[in-house]
């Protein structure tokens, strides 16, 4: 969230932004394409290693932190890409902070 903020704040470049966006969105593909035995033993050794996921099932684990994945790489470009269907996705999100939302979102109405 470091990068982030630093956006918000004006302090980061667009291009380390991008940077930022990229690994956010090879997370998601990673959760969501794994097929392989070894994928899945990296995934699973992966949730084993965040104490918040312990007792979760490892599909619902592996959703959740997709779905956080796609979330965040959303929200990373948000500002580049109104337009784009997946918004309503990011303004539904269970990880969306309402708090931030007002903070640093003014609604358009078109």
């Amino acid at each position: 969230m470091v990068g982030a903020e630093k956006w918000l704040a004006g302090d980061l470049p667009k291009d380390e932004l991008l940077r930022l966006e990229w690994y956010a969105e090879a997370a998601a593909f990673t959760l969501e394409n794994a097929k392989t035995e070894e994928d899945f033993a990296e995934l699973a050794e992966m949730i084993r290693g965040i104490p918040q996921l312990n007792g979760m099932e490892f599909e619902e684990a592996r959703k959740l932190m997709q779905d956080a994945a796609y979330f965040t790489d959303g929200a990373i470009i948000y500002s580049m890409f109104r337009r784009l269907p997946w918004v309503r996705y990011l303004l539904t999100s269970s990880f969306l902070c309402p708090d931030l939302l007002r903070e640093y979102i003014e609604p358009v109405f078109d």
